[in-house]
């Protein structure tokens, strides 16, 4: 069903269930059970992993994985970099979803104003790894009503059955390609490309910072990843973490 082999890894593990990819390959790295690049991909999770001790719904028929690359220098605008080389590699597969595809800072990509895909990075300095997981809603379908508002899937919105296999493979195509640039460049390349396919960009916002609440319009996302808001009276201010609790 999915890939054997990849330039990228140096293992490929899959997995029918498992709580998260991202435990997993914490639990891998810890116990010293993996070497170099690896990939776990489950066909269902139970306790997929979101931002803020959130849980993704993850059953059969979505994309869940996590990649473990070691060695990475730790920049934090990778979850940026990451999603927009997944929402180039959607776009690639499915271009009919052009405008109606979105990414939203920090770490999700939106498709006709729901969440599609969530992004989690973790750097762990001591083994030199860093994880980044990725839950896409593909063929997922009759989703709880509490999540139907705000999330949807590929299959839902375009109306046929993904082929999770061809995703995966474009993407860390993609991935193995750019990533040297990322390395060197950081986010600076990929800085217009994200601004230009920006959920929150000319939106007013409330974002927290787990130490207090901003409020202002959102101007651009900048060459580190920054989200920069326009707070009133002219005051700019960069924001490099937190959470959107509401969108007016």
């Amino acid at each position: 069903m999915f890939l054997t082999e990849h330039p990228l890894f140096d293992e490929i593990i899959y997995k029918n269930k498992l709580n998260s990819t991202s435990t997993h390959a914490y639990s891998l790295i810890k116990d010293k059970l993996v070497r170099g690049n690896f990939i776990v991909v489950a066909e269902e999770q139970s306790s997929g992993k979101g931002r803020q001790k959130n849980i993704w719904y993850s059953p059969k028929g979505g994309l869940w994985f996590s990649m473990g690359l070691y060695n990475i220098v730790q920049n934090s605008s990778i979850t940026l970099y990451i999603a927009v080389i997944l929402h180039q590699t959607l776009l690639d597969i499915y271009p009919s979803m052009a405008g109606d595809l979105q990414i939203k800072w920090p770490n999700d990509i939106m498709l006709g104003g729901k969440k599609v895909c969530g992004i989690l990075t973790s750097y762990y300095s001591w083994a030199k790894y860093l994880i980044c997981g990725i839950g896409l809603d593909t063929n997922v379908e009759n989703m709880p009503i509490e999540l139907s508002e705000i999330a949807t899937s590929l299959r839902g919105y375009l109306g046929i059955e993904i082929n999770n296999s061809i995703i995966l493979k474009t993407f860390l195509d993609k991935l193995y390609a750019s990533l040297p640039l990322f390395i060197e460049n950081g986010f600076i390349p990929y800085k217009s490309y994200y601004n230009k396919n920006s959920y929150l960009k000319g939106k007013v916002i409330t974002l927290d910072t787990e130490f207090q609440l901003f409020n202002g319009k959102v101007l651009k996302v900048n060459g580190k990843g920054a989200l920069i808001m326009e707070l009133g009276e002219s005051l700019i201010q960069p924001f490099y973490s937190g959470s959107v609790v509401k969108i007016d």
